[in-house]
C-alpha cells in the first residue's frame, strides 16, 4: 500500500515530467520561430511572392498577374501542381519550395461551375525586402528591433518561467507563471508564410494553446495568489469551470484549424464554431478586469504582512507590464490616437521593456521565500543600475547609438566638410569622455 509520502513522491516525478515535455515544446517552438522569422525577415531562401490567398480553397485577393493569367476571386481551387488541394497547408508547401521565375499550375472551378487551368508565373521579392504579403523593406533599426522582440523577449520570459515552475513544480501558481511567461510567444509568432512547412503544425496548435490558456491563467493566480480569494471560498468550483470551458475552447479551435489547413471537407462545420471565437474575446476581457479586482481586494484583505507585500510588488509590476500593453496596443488605437503601434518603433520599444517587468515580479513573488515591500525593491533596483559594470554597459551602448544614428548619417549624406568635422570633433570628445569617467555626473565636474 502506498504511503503518503510515496504518492508524494511520484506526483513530483509525474510534474517533472510534465515540466519537460512543456519545456520541449516551448523550446522547440522558439527555436523554429526564431529561424523561420530570420529566414522571413531577411527572405534568405529567395521566396517568391503569393498570387492569391487562399481560406480553405476559396481564392480571395488575387494579383494582377493571376487575374492576367484567368484566376478570379471565389474561385475554387481543386489541386495545386497536380496535388489534390486538401488544405492551405499544401500551398504552403509548394510555395516554401518554389523560387521566382517558377509557374504554378492550378485546377480551378470558376464560380459557374465550370473548370479551368490556370498557369501563374511567380514573382520573387525586390532585394532588401522582408517576406510578407505586400513586400516590406526592412531598416537595420527594424531589424534588430524585430530580433528583440521575437526572439530574445520571449526566450527570456520562457527560461524565467521554466525555472519557477522547475523550483515549485507543486504549487498551481508556479504553472499560472510558467503559462503567463510562455505567453510572449504568441506576440508575434511568426508569419505562417515564413514557417518550414514540416514544422507548421507546431506553429498552428502551439501559438493557439499559448494563447489561449494565458487569459484563464492570469484569472486564476489572481484568484488564488498568494492566497485563496473570497470569491474562490464562496464560489469554489468556479475555477474548475473556468479549467472545462478552456479545455472545451481549445479543443474547438484545434478542430477549425485542422479544417481550414489539413482537411477543408469539413470546412463548413467550422462556422458552427465561430461562437468560440467571440466567446474568447469577451472571457478575455472579463478575466482581465476580474484579475485586477481581485488583486485590489486582496490588497485590502491580506491576511499577513507577508501576502501584502507581495501583492504590492505584484501590483505595480501589473501596472507597469500590464498596464502599458493595455494603454499601448488597447486604448490608444481605440481612442483614434494612433492607429498601430508596432508602426512607431520608439513607442514599441518602450512597451517591450515596461513589459518586461511583469515576468521578472511574477517570477519574484512565487520563489522569494519572504518579500520585501516595493519601495526597499525600487532602491536595491536604482543601486544596481547604477553599479559600475551596468554603467559600462549603457556607456558602451550610448556610445554605439551615438555612430549608429549620428555619426554614420552624418558622414553618408554627402554633408559639408566644415560642417560634418565639429560635429565629428564633438562626437569623439563626449565619446572619450564617456568612457573616461567614472559615472555620467563626472562629466559635469
Amino acid at each position: 500500500m502506498p504511503t503518503p509520502a510515496s504518492s508524494k513522491a511520484a506526483t513530483k516525478h509525474v510534474l517533472y515530467a510534465l515540466l519537460f515535455v512543456y519545456a520541449g515544446i516551448a523550446t522547440t517552438y522558439q527555436v523554429v520561430n526564431a529561424v523561420s522569422t530570420t529566414i522571413g525577415t531577411f527572405n534568405l531562401r529567395n521566396q517568391v511572392q503569393i498570387p492569391f490567398q487562399l481560406y480553405g480553397n476559396i481564392v480571395f485577393r488575387p494579383t494582377a498577374a493571376a487575374i492576367h493569367a484567368g484566376l478570379a476571386a471565389r474561385d475554387t481551387v481543386l489541386t495545386s501542381n497536380g496535388v489534390p488541394c486538401t488544405g492551405a497547408a499544401v500551398w504552403q508547401r509548394i510555395r516554401w519550395y518554389a523560387r521566382p521565375g517558377d509557374t504554378i499550375s492550378l485546377r480551378v472551378r470558376k464560380q459557374d461551375g465550370t473548370k479551368q487551368t490556370v498557369t501563374i508565373p511567380l514573382e520573387g521579392y525586390p532585394a532588401g525586402y522582408s517576406v510578407d504579403d505586400r513586400p516590406v523593406r526592412m531598416a537595420a533599426p527594424l531589424e534588430i528591433l524585430i530580433f528583440l522582440s521575437i526572439i530574445l523577449v520571449p526566450l527570456f520570459c520562457l527560461a524565467l518561467g521554466l525555472w519557477v515552475a522547475f523550483a515549485r513544480p507543486s504549487d498551481p501558481n508556479a504553472w499560472f507563471v510558467l503559462i503567463l511567461l510562455t505567453y510572449p510567444q504568441a506576440f508575434n509568432p511568426g508569419a505562417v508564410r515564413n514557417w518550414i512547412p514540416d514544422w507548421l503544425s507546431l506553429r498552428l496548435y502551439w501559438h493557439l494553446t499559448v494563447q489561449f490558456l494565458a487569459p484563464p491563467a492570469l484569472f486564476l493566480l489572481g484568484l488564488l495568489f498568494p492566497e485563496r480569494s473570497r470569491l474562490d471560498k464562496r464560489l469554489p468550483w468556479l475555477k474548475w469551470l473556468v479549467i472545462a470551458l478552456t479545455g472545451v475552447t481549445v479543443l474547438a479551435e484545434f478542430i477549425a484549424e485542422y479544417n481550414v489547413w489539413y482537411d477543408i471537407s469539413l470546412l463548413p462545420r467550422v462556422d458552427s464554431l465561430r461562437f468560440v471565437d467571440l466567446n474568447f474575446v469577451w472571457s478575455t476581457i472579463l478575466y482581465i478586469a476580474l484579475y485586477w479586482v481581485l488583486l485590489f481586494d486582496k490588497l485590502r484583505m491580506a491576511s499577513s504582512p507577508d501576502a501584502r507585500r507581495r501583492l504590492q510588488v505584484l501590483l505595480a509590476g501589473s501596472v507597469v507590464g500590464l498596464g502599458n500593453i493595455l494603454i499601448v496596443w488597447g486604448l490608444l488605437p481605440s481612442l483614434g490616437i494612433i492607429r498601430d503601434p508596432n508602426d512607431i518603433r520608439w513607442l514599441l520599444s518602450l512597451a517591450i521593456v515596461l513589459m518586461l517587468f511583469f515576468p521578472l515580479t511574477l517570477a519574484y513573488v512565487v520563489i522569494v521565500q519572504r518579500a520585501m515591500d516595493v519601495r526597499i525593491l525600487l532602491r536595491m533596483g536604482s543601486k544596481y543600475l547604477l553599479a559600475s559594470t551596468t554603467v559600462k554597459v549603457f556607456r558602451i551602448a550610448g556610445i554605439a547609438a551615438l555612430i549608429w544614428f549620428i555619426a554614420v548619417p552624418l558622414f553618408t549624406r554627402h554633408r559639408d566638410p566644415l560642417i560634418a568635422a565639429p560635429w565629428a570633433a564633438a562626437l569623439l570628445l563626449f565619446g572619450f569622455l564617456f568612457l573616461k569617467k567614472r559615472s555620467p555626473t563626472d562629466l559635469l565636474q
